[in-house]
């Protein structure tokens, strides 16, 4: 094993300092869509509950866009996982799916779709 020398030390810090800024980059990106996400779930909640206001709106639907609105709410409200608690995973998963989406999320995955961005 070779003795570690000045130069050997700093590049290995410079590296290290390289990293830690490339994971909160990524860090601050993907707390960006989370927000964006929750932003998005409260919106479309809000629209659910003002569709749920008008006397038009089918009793027979009523109940369950009452149920979508609160997992909306909840979802925004930063608590998705506790929303979707009582839902099958081969649902969740077949929504995703349809909806273009991958059923996991790995870090390479997320660095390389933020690439394709």
């Amino acid at each position: 094993m070779t003795k570690p020398t000045l130069d050997n030390l700093t590049a290995r810090l410079s590296e290290a300092e390289r990293v830690r800024d490339e994971l909160r980059d990524h860090l601050s990106a993907a707390l960006d869509e989370i927000y964006a996400l929750r932003r998005g779930a409260a919106f479309e909640a809000a629209g659910l509950k003002a569709t749920l206001d008008m006397k038009s709106f089918p009793k027979s639907r009523r109940t369950v866009t009452e149920q979508q609105t609160d997992r909306l709410i909840k979802s925004a409200r930063g608590n998705a996982q506790l929303a979707y608690a009582g839902e099958y995973s081969i649902h969740l998963d077949a929504a995703t799916e349809a909806a273009g989406a991958e059923n996991h999320l790995t870090m390479s995955m997320w660095v390389s779709d933020r690439g394709r961005r």
